[in-house]
């Protein structure tokens, strides 16, 4: 197997629901977007138009593994994706990587994804991004590791707003959500605990693990 094929079944492993994944480089793809996504872009800059297109290129190739017809994929007016009736899905896109993640809505009612660099989160931003239950558990770890699990509590994060957010429409902010992790087997568990939030009880459904791979950190969650 290829090592793009490894990659794309790591990412799928992060599911708990078959799904089909696609994933490459962001580039200018214009000729393959239909009229409406490229007009939605049209006045981007080219690292926006770059993400934005392979995004689609990759989500309609994994569409199509569901048995979906190539269709116009331009977002919603909030700018979250938009998918096909009877579809769910998710997009990420990590400096020269874009990765895309659809299901059966039958199969799953949400899902996220979230790749970041395999480095260490900035000093700074971790009281930003961690609750002070986390912060604890941090300060339990080896200090050489702190910054790096750090960053996996972010990506955590990012995958369950990104999960979450079709059935809620709720914006969360990093201190609303706690991620209890669990190093050995790479799995993580989310509550809610800043502030009410609409369906707040969808953290419980939720199912999330973490790899790093290829030089990134990768998350997914599954409602």
């Amino acid at each position: 197997m290829t090592s793009e094929g490894l990659l794309r079944d790591r990412i799928a492993a992060l599911f708990d629901a078959p799904v089909a994944v696609v994933h490459g480089a962001p580039a200018i793809v214009a000729g393959d977007l239909f009229p409406e996504e490229r007009e939605h872009v049209r006045r981007a800059v080219p690292k926006r138009q770059a993400e934005f297109g392979t995004a689609r290129v990759c989500a309609r190739i994994a569409l199509a593994e569901l048995g979906y017809a190539a269709q116009a994929l331009h977002p919603w007016p909030d700018r979250s994706p938009r998918w096909p009736e009877g579809a769910v899905g998710t997009i990420t896109h990590c400096d020269d990587f874009c990765a895309v993640v659809v299901a059966r809505a039958g199969e799953a009612r949400g899902l996220g994804l979230d790749a970041e660099p395999d480095a260490p989160l900035e000093a700074a931003l971790v009281p930003l991004i961690c609750t002070p239950r986390e912060l604890a558990w941090l300060d339990t770890r080896p200090p050489a590791d702190r910054g790096h699990l750090a960053k996996i509590v972010f990506c955590a994060k990012e995958a369950f707003y990104k999960c979450q957010y079709p059935t809620t429409r709720a914006y969360l902010d990093f201190l609303d959500v706690a991620i209890d992790l669990q190093p050995g087997p790479r799995r993580f568990s989310v509550r809610i605990v800043g502030r009410e939030v609409p369906h707040a009880r969808l953290a419980e459904d939720a199912r999330g693990r973490f790899d790093v791979a290829d030089g990134r950190v990768l998350a997914g969650a599954t409602l």
